[in-house]
């Protein structure tokens, strides 16, 4: 409805500029208005069911820009909680190193293959 009204208010606005062409402008409309305005219930249908579609793909856009977001946090904490499989492994893996450091260390000080491996 608010695109019949604008664009009538802009043929005003032409009709103003060019004078001339209003008496073919108007001759026109009075063949064609009463097809015109037989269109317009099924226009307005039209548009209101066109609105209610786009509103209901925000929706829907909206659904999916939520669990999208819900996917990244899972993801993320997934990652960190990979990070800090990784950051325990490697300090096993130092640990093991320094023990066994030691475990050699103590064996050439005291002299002795009494130590465990």
């Amino acid at each position: 409805m608010l695109a019949i009204s604008s664009a009538c208010r802009w043929r005003e606005k032409q009709e103003e500029k060019y004078p001339q062409q209003n008496s073919v402008f108007v001759s026109r409309v009075r063949v064609w208005s009463p097809v015109a305005i037989s269109f317009l219930p099924e226009l307005y249908i039209n548009e209101k069911r066109i609105e209610l579609e786009a509103r209901a793909l925000l929706a829907t856009i909206l659904r999916y820009r939520k669990q999208t977001d819900q996917w990244l946090a899972a993801t993320n904490s997934i990652n960190s909680v990979l990070k800090e499989i990784g950051d325990f492994e490697n300090w096993m893996k130092i640990m093991d190193f320094d023990c066994k450091s030691i475990n050699t260390a103590i064996r050439t000080f005291t002299g002795s293959d009494s130590a465990c491996d």
